[in-house]
């Protein structure tokens, strides 16, 4: 990610860290997008307004600017310190007061101004977490019979703009048109787009042990269905390896939990250095660790876990207290292609005990599954 891209996530991400949830995270992020949107929109319409010498356009245009000046500082200033509902008020507030200085000082409602009325009452569920969609309700609604009011009222333009041409008329109208629906397309699809993004990372998250961020049991049991498919159709054999740390209790009795959690992370990462890219490493629960190896029999499944075990036992885990030396038992069992997940695992967890009840620090065979 270039520099570019990361100062326009860090403006997007303006105040997502005071959001209670990702759905709030996303609210805030869209309102940040919509406050962004507005603003671009007020400076490339006064380009347009100044390129085309009309008094009328360029009056408009002048008096927006300070509207877009004051939508930046108020929306960052509340979202930087935790107002989050208040900044999608004041967002909702500037961008009618916008489009209404712009039509009372000089476009009337000769261009359709108006119209944007209509764009900021269809987006503003975006801005609104489900839970205060009565606030989303009123926010459109106000906006709906800002628009109605015009419509059906009108408003006189600027003198200067009467002068226009039909075809300067019809351009104008035709950016304005254009523009209200990109502001709608891109607001949507950004919703859409984060929507998706939250959704993978609850996902992540779901399969993800929250301290040594290894997968976690649920993620190994869904790989491990997923692998045996594959390993019924392709014919190959699947190897499982069962790890736990000697006397783990001892570490947490005698360092404290805090120690034990560093012990499991470096555990964890020892581990990993040993694997494939294609294998899989996770942490079961407690001090027990579960390996996944594709497409490798038995006999070179033990020789991984041999591996595993002499790195474990050579490394020294730093804590705060002191520097532990440790052991662990695994237990390797080979999962033939038809094989049961289920037996698998039992496989490996009777090579486990047996690797315990022989004295520990040592890798043992289970029965094929």
């Amino acid at each position: 990610m270039g520099p570019l891209a990361r100062r326009m996530q860090q403006l997007l991400h303006i105040g997502a860290e005071h959001a209670a949830d990702a759905t709030l995270r996303r609210k805030v992020m869209q309102c940040n997008t919509g406050m962004w949107l507005t603003v671009g929109n007020i400076i490339a319409f006064n380009l347009m307004f100044a390129w085309s010498g009309n008094e009328g356009l360029i009056r408009s245009g002048l008096f927006q600017l300070p509207i877009g000046l004051l939508l930046i500082v108020s929306v960052t200033w509340l979202n930087r310190r935790g107002r989050l509902s208040i900044a999608r008020w004041v967002l909702a507030a500037l961008v009618a007061i916008d489009i209404t200085v712009g039509i009372v000082l000089g476009q009337g409602t000769l261009l359709n101004l108006h119209l944007y009325f209509i764009v900021v009452a269809a987006v503003a569920t975006v801005f609104f977490p489900p839970l205060l969609w009565r606030q989303a309700v009123l926010a459109s609604a106000i906006n709906i019979a800002l628009f109605a009011w015009f419509e059906l009222r009108g408003w006189e333009p600027h003198p200067a703009m009467l002068e226009m041409s039909p075809s300067d008329l019809y351009a104008f109208r035709t950016v304005m048109l254009t523009s209200c629906v990109v502001i709608v397309v891109v607001l949507m699809l950004f919703s859409e787009y984060s929507a998706a993004r939250n959704e993978l990372e609850l996902q992540a998250m779901a399969n993800t042990d929250s301290l040594t961020h290894l997968p976690n049991r649920r993620a190994f049991r869904a790989r491990l269905a997923r692998d045996l498919a594959t390993s019924h159709r392709s014919g190959s054999l699947l190897t499982v390896v069962i790890i736990d740390i000697d006397f783990f209790k001892d570490v947490n009795d005698a360092h404290g939990h805090d120690a034990g959690d560093l012990v499991l992370q470096g555990v964890g990462q020892v581990l990993q250095q040993q694997l494939r890219p294609d294998d899989m490493l996770a942490r079961m629960g407690g001090e027990e660790f579960a390996v996944l190896m594709p497409s490798l029999s038995v006999e070179h499944g033990r020789a991984v876990a041999e591996r595993m075990r002499q790195a474990v036992e050579s490394h020294r885990f730093e804590t705060p207290q002191t520097s532990l030396q440790l052991t662990v038992s695994l237990g390797v069992a080979a999962l033939p292609p038809g094989a049961r997940a289920d037996s698998g695992l039992k496989s490996a967890d009777a090579a486990l005990y047996a690797a315990k009840q022989a004295g520990r620090n040592q890798v043992q065979v289970g029965i094929q599954a």
